[in-house]
């Protein structure tokens, strides 16, 4: 079975129920811990430009799914993570270093 990553942002906006809900959702799931490597990969990704310098929780988001392994991330982020330049450039960044291919989709994009 694959291993996906999921960023869930709960809590910034929306209702308290919407929230509530997310957060059961997101229980059911084991937290990734944020390595020193992760954080460095994370910057090499803004570096190159696949997410700007003013999103790093994104750019740190994909890092640790990276370097977990993880096949998938799933993210309702279209306007900085499932994005054709973001998924490029971390293929290439992430092959320059050695990690595996990630494949980043949106919830519609899983079947």
């Amino acid at each position: 079975m694959p291993s996906i990553g999921l960023n869930l942002n709960i809590g910034r906006r929306g209702d308290k129920l919407s929230s509530d809900s997310l957060r059961d959702f997101a229980s059911r799931f084991s937290s990734l811990p944020i390595e020193a490597e992760s954080r460095k990969l994370a910057e090499e990704h803004i570096a190159e430009g696949a997410i700007g310098s003013d999103y790093p929780e994104d750019s740190l988001h994909i890092a640790i799914a990276t370097l977990n392994e993880m096949d998938y991330i799933l993210s309702w982020n279209f306007r900085h993570i499932v994005r054709m330049k973001t998924r490029r450039v971390v293929d290439i960044v992430n092959l320059i270093r050695g990690y595996s291919d990630i494949e980043i989709v949106s919830p519609a994009g899983v079947t």
